[in-house]
Protein backbone atom coordinates (compact mmCIF):
# COMPACT_ATOMS: atom_id res chain seq x y z
CA UNK A 1 0.00 0.00 0.00
CA UNK A 2 1.47 3.43 -1.05
CA UNK A 3 2.21 5.55 1.82
CA UNK A 4 0.36 8.92 1.47
CA UNK A 5 1.92 11.65 -0.31
CA UNK A 6 4.88 9.62 -0.96
CA UNK A 7 5.64 6.53 -3.22
CA UNK A 8 8.86 4.60 -1.62
CA UNK A 9 11.61 3.10 -3.16
CA UNK A 10 14.73 2.26 -1.64
CA UNK A 11 18.17 1.43 -3.00
CA UNK A 12 20.51 1.26 -0.30
CA UNK A 13 24.67 1.97 -0.59
CA UNK A 14 26.46 1.33 2.37
CA UNK A 15 29.98 1.94 2.59
CA UNK A 16 31.51 1.68 6.04
CA UNK A 17 34.60 3.50 6.54
CA UNK A 18 36.77 1.79 8.92
CA UNK A 19 39.63 4.68 10.06
CA UNK A 20 42.07 2.85 11.95
CA UNK A 21 45.00 5.38 11.13
CA UNK A 22 47.11 6.14 13.55
CA UNK A 23 49.65 8.54 12.77
CA UNK A 24 49.62 11.71 11.33
CA UNK A 25 49.92 15.47 11.46
CA UNK A 26 47.17 17.99 10.82
CA UNK A 27 45.33 17.78 8.90
CA UNK A 28 46.17 15.54 5.86
CA UNK A 29 46.82 12.24 7.03
CA UNK A 30 48.86 9.13 6.81
CA UNK A 31 49.80 5.70 8.13
CA UNK A 32 51.39 2.53 7.31
CA UNK A 33 47.64 1.40 8.21
CA UNK A 34 45.38 1.10 6.00
CA UNK A 35 41.30 2.04 6.26
CA UNK A 36 38.88 0.34 4.44
CA UNK A 37 35.63 0.22 3.28
CA UNK A 38 33.22 -2.38 2.37
CA UNK A 39 31.76 -3.23 -1.24
CA UNK A 40 29.61 -0.72 -2.20
CA UNK A 41 26.23 -2.49 -2.93
CA UNK A 42 22.65 -1.09 -3.80
CA UNK A 43 19.68 -2.49 -3.94
CA UNK A 44 15.87 -1.77 -4.66
CA UNK A 45 12.73 -3.48 -2.99
CA UNK A 46 10.67 -5.40 -4.93
CA UNK A 47 7.63 -2.89 -4.54
CA UNK A 48 9.45 0.31 -6.36
CA UNK A 49 8.85 3.56 -7.74
CA UNK A 50 11.95 4.41 -9.63
CA UNK A 51 14.82 2.22 -11.18
CA UNK A 52 18.28 3.11 -11.23
CA UNK A 53 21.85 2.16 -13.73
CA UNK A 54 25.59 2.42 -13.51
CA UNK A 55 26.29 4.38 -16.58
CA UNK A 56 25.87 7.56 -18.91
CA UNK A 57 23.39 7.93 -21.65
CA UNK A 58 20.52 8.68 -22.68
CA UNK A 59 18.64 5.54 -23.45
CA UNK A 60 18.48 2.88 -21.04
CA UNK A 61 21.30 1.13 -22.76
CA UNK A 62 23.66 3.46 -21.96
CA UNK A 63 22.95 1.57 -18.27
CA UNK A 64 24.17 -1.36 -16.32
CA UNK A 65 22.51 -2.94 -13.23
CA UNK A 66 22.89 -6.18 -11.02
CA UNK A 67 24.87 -7.83 -8.82
CA UNK A 68 28.22 -8.36 -11.02
CA UNK A 69 28.24 -4.75 -12.00
CA UNK A 70 32.27 -4.02 -12.12
CA UNK A 71 34.46 -0.56 -13.20
CA UNK A 72 37.29 -1.87 -15.45
CA UNK A 73 40.66 -0.85 -15.03
CA UNK A 74 40.69 0.72 -18.03
CA UNK A 75 37.63 2.82 -17.23
CA UNK A 76 33.91 2.48 -17.69
CA UNK A 77 31.16 0.25 -16.04
CA UNK A 78 30.23 -3.52 -16.68
CA UNK A 79 27.85 -5.90 -16.02
CA UNK A 80 25.66 -8.40 -17.16
CA UNK A 81 22.12 -6.94 -17.27
CA UNK A 82 22.17 -3.47 -19.71
CA UNK A 83 19.40 -1.05 -18.92
CA UNK A 84 17.57 -0.07 -15.49
CA UNK A 85 17.03 -2.60 -13.00
CA UNK A 86 16.56 -2.83 -9.16
CA UNK A 87 19.98 -4.11 -7.78
CA UNK A 88 23.41 -2.81 -8.05
CA UNK A 89 26.64 -3.74 -6.79
CA UNK A 90 29.80 -1.41 -7.80
CA UNK A 91 32.26 -3.98 -6.50
CA UNK A 92 34.20 -0.80 -5.21
CA UNK A 93 35.76 -0.71 -1.86
CA UNK A 94 37.77 2.49 -0.43
CA UNK A 95 41.17 2.08 0.75
CA UNK A 96 41.79 5.46 2.68
CA UNK A 97 46.02 6.41 3.06
CA UNK A 98 45.72 10.13 2.29
CA UNK A 99 43.28 12.89 2.27
CA UNK A 100 41.55 14.08 -1.03
CA UNK A 101 42.72 17.29 -2.63
CA UNK A 102 43.19 19.07 -6.23
CA UNK A 103 46.55 20.25 -7.65
CA UNK A 104 48.15 19.94 -11.05
CA UNK A 105 51.51 18.29 -12.72
CA UNK A 106 54.86 19.95 -12.15
CA UNK A 107 55.95 21.71 -15.15
CA UNK A 108 59.32 23.11 -13.58
CA UNK A 109 61.95 21.35 -15.27
CA UNK A 110 63.54 22.25 -11.90
CA UNK A 111 61.80 20.62 -9.61
CA UNK A 112 59.30 18.22 -11.21
CA UNK A 113 61.56 15.44 -10.30
CA UNK A 114 61.10 15.45 -6.63
CA UNK A 115 57.85 17.69 -6.61
CA UNK A 116 55.71 15.85 -10.25
CA UNK A 117 52.47 17.33 -8.38
CA UNK A 118 51.39 20.28 -6.92
CA UNK A 119 48.45 20.63 -4.65
CA UNK A 120 46.41 23.35 -4.00
CA UNK A 121 46.29 25.48 -1.21
CA UNK A 122 42.63 25.06 -1.61
CA UNK A 123 40.16 23.13 -3.35
CA UNK A 124 39.34 23.84 -6.99
CA UNK A 125 37.00 21.53 -8.25
CA UNK A 126 38.75 22.34 -12.47
CA UNK A 127 41.53 20.50 -11.22
CA UNK A 128 43.02 17.20 -11.22
CA UNK A 129 42.32 14.94 -7.66
CA UNK A 130 45.73 13.78 -5.76
CA UNK A 131 45.99 12.70 -2.53
CA UNK A 132 49.22 13.47 0.08
CA UNK A 133 50.04 13.12 3.62
CA UNK A 134 51.68 16.11 6.02
CA UNK A 135 50.63 19.23 7.04
CA UNK A 136 47.80 21.35 5.50
CA UNK A 137 48.89 23.46 1.95
CA UNK A 138 49.37 27.15 3.11
CA UNK A 139 49.64 29.64 0.22
CA UNK A 140 52.57 28.10 -2.24
CA UNK A 141 54.17 26.28 0.64
CA UNK A 142 53.05 23.27 -1.29
CA UNK A 143 55.88 21.56 -0.31
CA UNK A 144 54.65 20.69 3.06
CA UNK A 145 52.52 17.88 1.77
CA UNK A 146 54.65 15.05 0.79
CA UNK A 147 53.96 11.68 -0.90
CA UNK A 148 51.38 13.58 -3.72
CA UNK A 149 50.52 10.57 -5.98
CA UNK A 150 46.55 10.92 -8.52
CA UNK A 151 43.92 9.76 -6.57
CA UNK A 152 42.24 6.83 -8.00
CA UNK A 153 38.86 7.25 -9.22
CA UNK A 154 36.71 3.87 -9.29
CA UNK A 155 39.58 1.53 -9.51
CA UNK A 156 40.05 2.90 -12.66
CA UNK A 157 44.12 1.98 -13.81
CA UNK A 158 44.80 -0.49 -10.58
CA UNK A 159 45.93 -3.74 -11.16
CA UNK A 160 43.77 -6.66 -12.09
CA UNK A 161 44.16 -7.82 -7.97
CA UNK A 162 43.50 -4.40 -7.20
CA UNK A 163 40.59 -3.40 -9.25
CA UNK A 164 37.99 -2.84 -6.81
CA UNK A 165 39.85 -0.33 -4.36
CA UNK A 166 39.55 3.34 -4.58
CA UNK A 167 40.38 6.75 -3.19
CA UNK A 168 36.87 7.92 -4.48
CA UNK A 169 33.70 6.87 -5.82
CA UNK A 170 32.03 8.64 -8.47
CA UNK A 171 29.08 6.91 -9.41
CA UNK A 172 27.37 8.25 -12.99
CA UNK A 173 23.57 6.97 -13.08
CA UNK A 174 20.24 7.38 -14.73
CA UNK A 175 16.70 7.26 -12.72
CA UNK A 176 13.51 7.12 -13.99
CA UNK A 177 10.10 6.25 -12.67
CA UNK A 178 8.67 2.71 -12.65
CA UNK A 179 4.73 3.41 -11.75
CA UNK A 180 2.61 5.64 -13.63
CA UNK A 181 2.23 7.81 -10.31
CA UNK A 182 5.42 9.20 -9.70
CA UNK A 183 5.33 12.95 -10.14
CA UNK A 184 9.22 13.43 -8.92
CA UNK A 185 12.37 11.58 -7.99
CA UNK A 186 14.82 12.36 -5.37
CA UNK A 187 17.99 11.02 -3.72
CA UNK A 188 18.61 10.63 -0.16
CA UNK A 189 22.15 10.31 1.47
CA UNK A 190 22.39 9.23 5.21
CA UNK A 191 25.42 9.13 7.43
CA UNK A 192 25.76 6.59 10.52
CA UNK A 193 28.51 6.98 12.81
CA UNK A 194 29.40 3.77 13.93
CA UNK A 195 31.19 4.68 17.16
CA UNK A 196 30.76 7.43 20.05
CA UNK A 197 32.63 10.16 17.67
CA UNK A 198 31.62 11.25 14.23
CA UNK A 199 35.57 11.21 13.36
CA UNK A 200 36.76 10.62 9.84
CA UNK A 201 32.71 11.04 8.52
CA UNK A 202 32.91 14.55 9.22
CA UNK A 203 35.48 14.96 6.55
CA UNK A 204 33.54 13.76 3.49
CA UNK A 205 33.45 15.97 0.69
CA UNK A 206 30.34 15.27 -1.99
CA UNK A 207 29.85 16.74 -5.64
CA UNK A 208 26.64 16.58 -6.82
CA UNK A 209 25.36 16.94 -10.21
CA UNK A 210 21.56 16.42 -11.89
CA UNK A 211 21.10 16.63 -15.42
CA UNK A 212 24.00 17.47 -17.99
CA UNK A 213 25.20 20.94 -20.31
CA UNK A 214 23.75 23.90 -19.47
CA UNK A 215 20.48 22.65 -17.57
CA UNK A 216 22.75 20.92 -15.35
CA UNK A 217 22.43 21.62 -11.76
CA UNK A 218 25.35 21.38 -9.31
CA UNK A 219 25.82 20.63 -5.26
CA UNK A 220 29.25 20.49 -3.75
CA UNK A 221 30.65 21.02 -0.18
CA UNK A 222 31.24 18.93 2.77
CA UNK A 223 28.36 16.81 3.54
CA UNK A 224 28.56 17.52 7.39
CA UNK A 225 30.01 21.26 7.20
CA UNK A 226 28.53 22.41 10.86
CA UNK A 227 29.74 19.04 12.50
CA UNK A 228 33.55 18.30 14.40
CA UNK A 229 34.92 15.17 14.06
CA UNK A 230 34.75 15.09 18.15
CA UNK A 231 30.98 15.67 18.40
CA UNK A 232 28.92 12.72 20.05
CA UNK A 233 27.42 10.50 17.64
CA UNK A 234 23.72 11.83 17.54
CA UNK A 235 20.82 8.88 18.42
CA UNK A 236 19.70 9.83 14.93
CA UNK A 237 22.00 9.60 11.87
CA UNK A 238 22.79 12.46 9.29
CA UNK A 239 20.15 12.68 6.48
CA UNK A 240 20.13 14.90 3.76
CA UNK A 241 18.27 14.66 0.29
CA UNK A 242 18.02 16.50 -3.38
CA UNK A 243 15.40 16.33 -6.26
CA UNK A 244 16.51 14.49 -9.20
CA UNK A 245 13.41 15.54 -11.09
CA UNK A 246 11.26 17.67 -9.10
CA UNK A 247 7.96 17.34 -7.75
CA UNK A 248 5.56 18.94 -10.35
CA UNK A 249 2.01 18.40 -10.89
CA UNK A 250 2.08 15.81 -14.18
CA UNK A 251 2.97 13.01 -13.67
CA UNK A 252 6.48 11.91 -15.60
CA UNK A 253 6.48 9.04 -18.19
CA UNK A 254 7.25 5.65 -16.45
CA UNK A 255 8.10 2.14 -18.23
CA UNK A 256 10.79 1.24 -20.80
CA UNK A 257 9.88 4.94 -22.74
CA UNK A 258 10.22 6.69 -19.70
CA UNK A 259 12.31 9.84 -19.67
CA UNK A 260 15.76 8.85 -17.84
CA UNK A 261 17.53 11.66 -16.01
CA UNK A 262 20.94 11.77 -15.63
CA UNK A 263 23.22 12.48 -12.30
CA UNK A 264 26.28 11.72 -10.68
CA UNK A 265 27.65 11.54 -7.04
CA UNK A 266 31.16 11.99 -6.63
CA UNK A 267 32.77 11.95 -2.83
CA UNK A 268 36.09 11.20 -0.80
CA UNK A 269 37.35 12.16 2.33
CA UNK A 270 39.02 15.93 1.78
CA UNK A 271 42.49 16.42 3.20
CA UNK A 272 41.31 20.24 3.27
CA UNK A 273 38.59 19.80 5.96
CA UNK A 274 39.95 20.43 9.69
CA UNK A 275 38.20 17.30 10.47
CA UNK A 276 41.09 15.22 7.97
CA UNK A 277 43.36 14.78 11.17
CA UNK A 278 44.98 12.27 13.57
CA UNK A 279 42.43 12.74 16.14
CA UNK A 280 39.26 11.71 13.93
CA UNK A 281 41.13 8.74 12.71
CA UNK A 282 40.12 5.37 14.37
CA UNK A 283 36.23 5.93 13.80
CA UNK A 284 33.92 4.56 11.28
CA UNK A 285 30.54 5.34 9.80
CA UNK A 286 27.62 3.72 7.17
CA UNK A 287 26.70 5.96 3.95
CA UNK A 288 23.34 4.72 2.77
CA UNK A 289 21.92 6.10 -0.11
CA UNK A 290 18.05 5.80 -1.34
CA UNK A 291 16.40 6.64 -3.81
CA UNK A 292 12.34 7.37 -4.59
CA UNK A 293 9.47 8.59 -5.77
CA UNK A 294 6.93 11.78 -4.64
CA UNK A 295 3.60 12.09 -5.34
CA UNK A 296 1.36 15.19 -6.64
CA UNK A 297 0.25 15.51 -2.86
CA UNK A 298 3.91 16.23 -2.00
CA UNK A 299 5.96 19.40 -2.83
CA UNK A 300 9.04 17.44 -1.39
CA UNK A 301 9.44 14.15 0.03
CA UNK A 302 8.43 14.32 3.97
CA UNK A 303 8.67 10.86 4.48
CA UNK A 304 11.31 8.24 4.27
CA UNK A 305 10.92 4.19 3.90
CA UNK A 306 11.54 3.96 7.95
CA UNK A 307 8.66 6.68 8.88
CA UNK A 308 10.57 9.38 9.59
CA UNK A 309 11.44 12.78 8.32
CA UNK A 310 14.27 12.86 5.31
CA UNK A 311 16.52 15.36 6.61
CA UNK A 312 17.89 18.47 5.23
CA UNK A 313 17.74 19.49 1.67
CA UNK A 314 20.14 20.30 -0.68
CA UNK A 315 19.70 23.45 -2.26
CA UNK A 316 21.28 23.05 -5.84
Amino acid sequence: MKKKGLIISTVVMVVVLIASLTTATYAWFSSSATATVSNITMNVGAATSVQIGLGTGTAATGYHYGDNASYTKDGGWTAANTGLGISINTGLSMDITAGVGSGTENTDEATKADKPYLMDATYDATHTLYKGSGDFPNGDNTDKLTGITPAIVNAEGQTDTNVGKTDVVFLQMGIRPAQADVFGTYCQIVVTPDSEFVGMAAALHFEITVGTGDTAKTWSGDLLKDVKFDTATPAEPYKYFFMIDPAQATALGYGDAGTITQFSIRFFVSGYDTDCCNAATGRGATISINFGGADQASTVPTVGADGKAIGTQLTF
